[in-house]
């Protein structure tokens, strides 16, 4: 599993995302990728392209389906309108709890 530093490499990828998963994983889990957020959290934090069909929104779902059981909470949540122009990830499409 790809963390989001490594998902941001190329500069045309971070202009076209408007998804982003984060998913808290449990302790022990063993999701590698994982960092603390400013709330002390451990995140992990995934982001998912309009019209690409390797990271698009159905794959951000089966990525949630495939560690469920590992996860204590995970949001998926979208740019306003979809739009890739947006600075912030202000809707939240799905939501994901154990």
């Amino acid at each position: 599993m790809k963390s989001a530093k490594y998902n941001f490499r190329r500069k045309e990828n971070k202009e076209k995302t408007v998804y982003k998963l984060v998913m808290y994983p449990r302790e022990g889990s063993g999701i590698k990728g994982a960092y603390n957020n400013s709330k002390g959290n451990r995140v992990v934090v995934i982001y998912g392209y309009y019209n690409k069909l390797d990271y698009g929104l159905q794959m951000l779902r089966n990525m949630v389906q495939r560690h469920r059981e590992k996860l204590n909470l995970a949001m998926i949540y979208a740019k306003p309108n979809l739009n890739p122009n947006q600075t912030d990830f202000s809707e939240i499409i799905e939501k994901f709890t154990n």
